[in-house]
């Protein structure tokens, strides 16, 4: 069973051995551009490759879990779930950011259930251990009836964490990894920095379960072929031609299409005030993927994300 409480779907391909998928996908990824064709089926329905992603992918890359100014003060905290992990974001009493599993060092009971709020101290409800906002245990009621109990040595598990333009990314690797910033600077100096992400404000935060393989969303957000159909009524009243769409260059980590709207002015231009943007860019629309599952629609006036995850072969958690 899934955690949508409904039957995983089956198929022809859920069953199939990891080594067969990756055969599959292996040999369509090896065709000429003239040659291509749709990934394996296989690899949107067999049960292996999605673990294989879960171990491979998500628990050793950067995953984006929200906005740095969404925990704007002292004891503003967020949580996010990482591959069934739970992870914890707060910011400290140096005013810094720290990340740590989300769950007690005693029994690993969930320490903040909520999504976001803002607290003093982290406290579980199962024996009311009691950690500070850089995850020292302060109190463990009883447990000095234990012999050479040592506070320091029961600390919450801290993480790896980076902020780029204003986004708070989170690994589970325990290994020191390249960071965001360092992964999308050809991006940033060529792209995306003249709009300064990081001074955009958060008005909402909202998370839902959709009912498709998570790598559908990914490649939907990374093409443009279907917005003057599917998007008729929204997107496409920005009037930008599809043959004006520019697809960005080849890159390991970021994918990315862009098309500058014929207005100079109104709903996706840059304010009249904006002395950062010119030209073309002061109307243009960047759809873009920070590797493996940050969705990024970026325009002068606004932008939204999604940050992806599987919840089965069938349902993605869009966050």
């Amino acid at each position: 069973m899934n955690k949508g409480n409904s039957p995983v779907n089956t198929n022809a391909y859920t069953g199939l051995a990891l080594s067969h998928v990756l055969e599959q996908l292996k040999e369509c990824a090896s065709a000429s551009f003239e040659t291509a064709r749709p990934i394996p089926p296989s690899v949107n329905h067999a049960q292996s490759f999605l673990a294989h992603e879960r171990d491979a992918i998500f628990t050793k890359e950067w995953i984006c879990i929200g906005r740095e100014d969404e925990i704007p003060s002292v004891g503003d905290y967020l949580t996010h779930d990482i591959a069934d992990v739970s992870v914890l974001i707060v910011r400290n009493e140096n005013k810094l950011l720290s990340a740590f599993v989300n769950a007690c060092a005693h029994r690993f009971a969930c320490l903040m259930h909520k999504p976001q709020g803002s607290t003093k101290r982290f406290t579980c409800r199962y024996h009311s251990w009691t950690y500070d906002l850089d995850g020292r245990l302060l109190n463990a009621p009883y447990m000095q009836m234990k012999k050479d109990f040592q506070s320091s040595e029961h600390s919450l598990r801290p993480l790896q964490l980076a902020i780029w333009e204003g986004f708070v990314y989170v690994t589970l690797s325990e290994k020191t990894i390249t960071t965001p910033s360092q992964r999308l600077k050809s991006f940033t100096e060529n792209v995306v920095g003249r709009y300064n992400m990081g001074c955009y404000v958060t008005v909402l935060r909202e998370t839902m379960t959709w009912n498709a393989n998570w790598k559908n969303l990914v490649e939907n957000f990374t093409e443009s072929y279907h917005v003057p159909m599917a998007h008729s009524e929204t997107f496409a009243k920005h009037e930008k031609p599809l043959e004006e769409y520019v697809c960005g260059e080849d890159n390991d980590h970021y994918g990315y299409h862009r098309a500058a709207q014929k207005s100079d002015t109104g709903l996706g231009a840059a304010h009249p005030k904006n002395q950062r943007l010119e030209g073309e860019w002061r109307r243009m629309m960047i759809d873009f993927c920070a590797f493996p599952n940050h969705l990024v629609t970026l325009m002068p006036d606004y932008l939204w994300y999604i940050s992806v995850q599987p919840k089965g072969t069938d349902q993605m958690l869009a966050t």
